[in-house]
């Protein structure tokens, strides 16, 4: 088993900056909307403050349990604070990984990893998103060569068991003529 990997700290910054930013929005609009009573804005404004340090805990959580690995295989990805959630993908069944980039990650050089897979048609979800990652590319590059490689091997096996060679045809066709001869011979010296 490989070490898993956490996001990077280029994803926590960026979910900082992106907080940070909302947070200070959110409160000027409050300011602005409220200002006319005083006792009204300090109170909505200690609310928003309470709620963005409590964003601020829970973003630092998730962050340090969201990890993947990939395995020899399938790649794992462990996720979640309050509902934890372990994601083990087969290579085999790996479609497709794209890679999106906000405004912000492209300025970082992250992107998010969505990989999607054979037989989640009921939903339009990727199985597993690696959130902001710095190697994306390569990562990206990584997943579709197993899966590629998973998937010649499947194949190969699947080949090899639901469709006989001509040559084992030809053996089987003679095995079972060279048991109706046996099987006739007594029939036919009886005579």
């Amino acid at each position: 088993m490989s070490t898993p990997t956490n996001l990077s700290t280029a994803c926590w910054k960026l979910w900082i900056k992106i907080w940070a930013t909302s947070s200070v929005i959110i409160v000027l609009l409050t300011a602005l909307l409220l200002f006319i009573d005083p006792k009204t804005v300090a109170a909505v404004l200690a609310a928003e403050c309470l709620i963005a340090v409590l964003a601020r805990l829970y973003l630092h959580a998730y962050w340090n349990k969201f990890r993947y690995s990939l395995e020899p295989q399938e790649l794992r990805v462990f996720s979640g604070l309050w509902w934890r959630k372990e994601a083990h993908i087969p290579y085999a069944r790996v479609t497709n990984v794209n890679l999106i980039q906000s405004p912000w990650q492209r300025r970082l050089g992250l992107a998010t990893l969505k990989v999607e897979t054979a037989g989640r048609s009921d939903r339009n979800e990727p199985e597993a998103q690696l959130w902001s990652q710095e190697r994306y590319e390569q990562l990206r590059d990584e997943i579709l060569a197993r899966a590629s490689s998973f998937r010649r091997v499947v194949e190969a096996e699947a080949d090899k068991i639901s469709r006989p060679t001509e040559e084992r045809l030809l053996e089987e066709i003679r095995d079972l003529l060279k048991g109706i001869s046996e099987r006739t011979k007594p029939l036919a010296g009886g005579k």
